[in-house]
């Protein structure tokens, strides 16, 4: 009977989870479904990746697998979006592509993987939960505290945007902080095409005048509070997951950050794959007494990789 209820209670959830994905279509062109589009095709996808990884023990850690899924996450939600222009294709097939991968991740999360629970350890389950609820609360504060702030934009969010809208109209993305008479793979590599990218996909998804595209940013802050709970958490060891919870809230709504989470700048996003790229070098690093006494050589290349990331963006 138990049983029973339970996989009733967990089937209505799966039904209210699917029927959200409308509310975006529903919304389109209110600056609101920016929160929308980014939990339901970034950060809820890439908790059911993670979980999907921690489960199956291709990573331990859930800082680790979570940083991983929400960057494959932002690579095919720039993606899914890209072809829309190249190719001339409807809008309805992006949302499509991105829709499908987001519950393709739930379906195998819940109905596939996670069939078996003892698989789960507890405390992961635990603060896994725990790491979504931040997420996806934060993500939702920080926009209802945000979304009417006044402010004049700066040059470079004005190019940004312009270059954003360039895309958009007439399929030509134009390179910023490079020589003109740079290379081509130059202005491909640290042209900031992928920060482009990003803005326009946002906007694709959610129909949102330029001018509202600067709250795209908040992404990016909530991202920055989680890689520096799992540094608290994992590389300095402040095993009170709680406590670390706390800590992170402070980085959230610090003054020298909150500020940069309302702008279509590169601060965050840079910021945010730094950490990243530290947090996988120091836990590559072993030591004994005090001396370095192996190297993990995959999470050093994955910190190499998001440095690199952070070029590109």
């Amino acid at each position: 009977m138990r049983i029973s209820a339970f996989k009733t209670k967990k089937l209505i959830y799966s039904i209210i989870f699917v029927l959200l994905y409308i509310l975006p279509l529903l919304l389109y062109g209110n600056k609101v479904s920016i929160v929308f589009v980014l939990l339901l095709f970034i950060v809820f996808p890439s908790h059911f990746l993670c979980e999907i990884l921690v489960t199956k023990k291709i990573f331990q850690n859930i800082f680790e697998a979570f940083h991983i899924s929400a960057s494959i996450m932002l690579l095919l939600f720039i993606i899914f979006s890209i072809p829309y222009k190249m190719f001339n294709i409807s809008r309805v097939i992006p949302y499509i592509l991105a829709t499908s991968t987001s519950l393709s991740m739930f379906i195998a999360d819940n109905y596939l993987i996670r069939e078996n629970e003892q698989n789960i350890d507890k405390k992961n389950q635990k603060a896994l939960k725990l790491h979504l609820i931040f997420m996806s609360s934060s993500l939702l504060i920080l926009y209802l505290l945000l979304k009417n702030i006044q402010r004049l934009y700066t040059m470079d969010e004005t190019s940004y945007i312009f270059n954003t809208q360039l895309f958009q109209q007439y399929g030509v993305m134009l390179s910023a902080g490079v020589s003109p008479y740079a290379s081509t793979l130059s202005k491909y590599l640290v042209g900031r095409h992928i920060w482009y990218s990003y803005l326009y996909s946002v906007k694709l998804f959610t129909g949102v005048k330029p001018y509202d595209l600067h709250l795209a940013g908040i992404l990016y802050d909530v991202l920055l509070a989680s890689i520096s709970l799992g540094i608290l958490y994992d590389i300095l060891h402040i095993s009170n997951f709680k406590l670390s919870l706390l800590a992170s809230l402070v980085v959230l709504s610090s003054p020298t950050i909150l500020p940069w989470s309302v702008t279509a700048l590169l601060d965050l996003p840079q910021t945010y794959f730094i950490l990243v790229s530290i947090y996988f070098i120091l836990k590559s690093v072993k030591t004994a007494k005090g001396i370095i006494s192996d190297i993990d050589s995959f999470r050093f290349f994955l910190g190499l990789l998001y440095a690199f990331f952070t070029i590109l963006f």
